[in-house]
């Protein structure tokens, strides 16, 4: 990973090439920031082993799952009332594990592939599962503890993947611009 994509806790603004920076929230790119000043702070100094470095990947996670509800909003797979709603719940949208359950209907996975291509549907669905969900919850018989290396390529994959959606995001609008 570059280091002016980790390093942008260390500055007032990131790399102007960051094309989604701009369409975080400030409170997201503040998260951004702060988990970039830790990650910096914990790998530079380097003092202290800790068991669990999940720590670091969080302000990230945070943002990545702000990011992409707004997302969904703008490609129109959710609501403003679900953007808004303190019940939405990310993964039983996105995943794809559920299209198959016939419980299941709240799935949304086929009309994201469809919008912005199975590609990146699944990267953002890999993200999701791979570096917030195994990051955030605990599990008794599996501690899913990650080591420096581990939380770098999580923070690597979630800013990779935001990336990948936003662009995903213009694409669509330059469609639309020319049909």
């Amino acid at each position: 990973m570059s280091c002016d994509v980790i390093c942008i806790g260390m500055h007032a603004q990131p790399d102007s090439h960051i094309s989604y920076w701009d369409y975080l929230s400030p409170h997201q790119q503040d998260l951004i920031r702060e988990g970039g000043f830790l990650y910096q702070e914990i790998f530079a100094t380097n003092t202290y082993s800790f068991r669990d470095y999940s720590f670091i990947v969080f302000p990230f996670a945070k943002a990545f799952e702000g990011f992409i509800k707004k997302f969904l909003l703008d490609i129109g797979l959710i609501t403003i009332e679900q953007y808004n709603s303190d019940h939405i719940r990310i993964g039983k949208l996105l995943s794809p594990e559920r299209l198959n359950n016939r419980m299941y209907s709240s799935s949304i996975y086929t009309q994201l592939s469809d919008s912005i291509g199975s590609v990146t549907a699944e990267k953002l669905w890999l993200t999701w599962k791979y570096c917030r969900n195994q990051v955030f919850h605990y599990y008794p018989h599996n501690s899913k503890s990650i080591d420096l290396i581990g939380a770098k390529e999580r923070i690597h994959m979630i800013l990779t993947t935001m990336t990948a959606c936003y662009n995903a995001l213009q694409d669509k609008a330059a469609r639309y611009k020319f049909d």
